[in-house]
């Protein structure tokens, strides 16, 4: 897996469901809010990214990135997906991956798989070889 260091450069969070009579029914329940939000990738890929989150409080959340750079010095975009929770005992669950067929430039044919920690992205990628053309 790669390092690649990030840091987020617009953070826009609303909650949603207040008004939802399920929530009225459980009001101590975590707070769910979307999130418009960016980053600013460097390292073996540098470049910036938009996309939403949807969170549930400090308990998990789930988000979609469009990232727009050059990873091995090779330009192009890709689509992000990631998330996390936690188990009973309050471990750590992660996931995360190239969304198949999302990349594009010469990132066509990216896959992978990926982690993110704060300020920190771990991906695991493969890129079919470049053409010679």
């Amino acid at each position: 897996m790669t390092d690649i260091a990030f840091e987020i450069t617009r953070w826009e969070e609303s909650s949603y469901g207040e008004e939802d009579a399920l929530y009225e029914r459980r009001p101590d329940g975590p707070v769910l809010a979307r999130v418009q939000m960016a980053k600013r990738y460097t390292g073996e890929l540098v470049g910036d990214s938009v996309g939403e989150v949807q969170t549930c409080g400090q308990e998990g959340y789930l988000a979609t990135e469009r990232i727009a750079g050059t990873l091995a010095g090779r330009a192009g975009t890709f689509v992000l997906q990631h998330g996390a929770t936690h188990d009973a005992a309050g471990e750590p669950i992660q996931f995360g991956w190239i969304v198949p067929d999302s990349a594009t430039g010469e990132l066509a044919g990216l896959r992978g798989e990926a982690l993110i920690s704060h300020g920190e992205l771990r991906l695991a990628w493969e890129l079919p070889a470049a053409s010679g053309g």
